[in-house]
């Protein structure tokens, strides 16, 4: 087997699965910052909704009161 054959049958493959893990690496990396970021809104939308429920359970507190 001569060297360009033996860099044909395992360097090339090689390369590429290196290359595919590269990728995939930063492709996890925006998704995982993707992921975080939409967290961090649907927290923040809780923090409105359950802000907004606190305050109507109050009125409705003062009304029945009256």
């Amino acid at each position: 087997m001569t060297n360009l054959q033996l860099l044909l049958t395992i360097g090339i493959p090689s390369l590429l699965v290196l290359a595919n893990m590269a990728i995939g690496t930063w492709a996890i990396k925006d998704l995982r910052t993707e992921i975080l970021q939409r967290l961090d809104r649907v927290d923040a939308d809780l923090r409105t909704f359950y802000s907004i429920t606190g305050k109507l359970e109050g009125r409705l507190d003062t009304l029945e009161k009256r």
